[in-house]
């Protein structure tokens, strides 16, 4: 290195006082603005931990204050619960003090006076009723209203003392109570009060009129037989309700001379009467039966179409077979099933060409199989060992198809190996 640059190099390395002194002022610079710095930064966190801290602070003071609120309230619940029990015990309690002095009021009357009776008691009723756990309940019986009467009147319906009370009601008049009345009576099962029950089958109210009839089924045969003229005199009743009871009881009582009147009938305005003289006519065996039950077969009303198939199964009428086959197409689905049942119940072999294409069938293929079972031509069993691994013949649908081939004599050891396939 040559000495002209030995001595600028000199010069440039070389500190004076000046220079020094201001490295030193520049050095203690830097440090304070270090030093502030962080403590800027230290302030600004530890505002931030304030703040988080009060916020902390006021959510948990909030949820104290909310929770001593919700304590209160439970315990004021609790208070309020408390007081409306005690006022429902009283009011129970008042209650029975009224109906206890009601009672003292009507039996009783003045202290001086001698127990009054009502028009339909006696004294040794009166006395009885006062012994018996429900007598509150027979008070009610003569209150007003027919409702209270009513509800007094099913309340008894488990006791059997009370039916010379509930007896007396059977000449309420309230249509709704005498109905009542016999309804409680059949339940209690009184055989005394059949004929006082029986006497209400000319009652002015249909209602009432048709819940008598029920008594029929209750009563000794000498009485039910002395009866049946009045029972077949309501065939003609002008309310389709009592027509049907009416038709029933006859069917009941086997009273073959009312077959004429029930003939009638078949053409009945109202299809639900259409439909019970048609079970009658085949209940009653008529030599007619099987003429007007294949003749109902075309009623405008499915009901009545639905029941005329069921009687020919009843009576077996294997020559009324074309005309059921006919319904196989009926618009309604109800005819269509019980269609098919039939098949199956007049072991109808030649509609088994018609079962097995119904196999497949959403709506008729469950009474397909099990028509094909009752009627157990061989020729349907492959067609329902298919089914036996069917993924959609299951559980109800699986065990009709298992009693079918089972009817059609496959050995169930043969079942379970086609079930084991799948």
């Amino acid at each position: 290195m040559g000495k002209g640059n030995t001595r600028k190099w000199a010069e440039l390395t070389t500190k004076t006082p000046d220079d020094q002194k201001q490295k030193g002022l520049f050095m203690n610079k830097s440090i304070i603005f270090g030093l502030g710095m962080a403590l800027g930064i230290f302030i600004v966190i530890i505002f931030t931990l304030f703040l988080k801290t009060s916020a902390q602070q006021e959510t948990s003071a909030n949820l104290r204050e909310n929770t001593d609120t919700l304590f209160n309230r439970n315990n004021e619940l609790i208070k309020e619960n408390k007081l409306l029990k005690q006022r429902v015990d009283r009011l129970k309690s008042d209650l029975g003090a009224m109906l206890k002095k009601s009672a003292q009021t009507v039996r009783a009357g003045d202290m001086n006076e001698p127990a009054k009776t009502t028009d339909n008691e006696t004294p040794e009723s009166s006395n009885e009723n006062a012994s018996n756990p429900n007598s509150e309940l027979f008070l009610l019986l003569a209150d007003p209203d027919p409702q209270v009467r009513l509800n007094a009147i099913y309340s008894l319906s488990t006791d059997k003392e009370a039916a010379p009370q509930i007896i007396k009601m059977l000449s309420d008049p309230d249509s709704n109570v005498r109905s009542g009345a016999i309804n409680v009576l059949l339940m209690l099962d009184i055989k005394k009060s059949m004929p006082m029950i029986l006497k209400l089958l000319s009652d002015s109210d249909a209602d009432v009129r048709s819940t008598a009839i029920m008594a029929i089924y209750n009563c000794d045969a000498k009485t039910a037989k002395e009866t049946a003229p009045q029972i077949i005199g309501l065939l003609s009743d002008s309310v389709a309700g009592v027509r049907c009871g009416a038709i029933d009881a006859v069917n009941f009582l086997q009273a073959k001379e009312a077959i004429p009147q029930i003939i009638g009938l078949l053409s009945d305005q109202s299809a639900i009467v259409r439909v019970s003289a048609l079970s009658c006519l085949a209940g009653l065996q008529g030599k007619d039966a099987l003429h007007f039950s294949t003749k109902a077969l075309s009623d405008p009303d499915a009901n009545v179409r639905g029941a005329a198939i069921k009687n020919l199964i009843n009576l077996d009428a294997k020559e009324s077979l074309p005309d059921i086959i006919d319904l196989l197409h009926d618009q309604d689905l109800m005819v269509r099933r019980i269609v098919v049942v039939a098949f199956g119940h007049l072991k109808a072999k030649e509609t088994v060409p018609l079962l097995i294409g119904l196999i497949a069938d959403k709506d008729l293929g469950i009474q397909a199989v099990e028509a094909l079972g009752r009627i157990g031509e061989p020729e349907a069993v492959p067609h329902l060992k298919a089914l036996l691994t069917d993924p959609d013949w299951k559980e109800t649908k699986r065990e009709i198809l298992k009693e079918a081939l089972i009817r059609l004599g496959v050995p169930w050891e043969e079942i379970k190996n086609e079930m084991d396939k799948k």
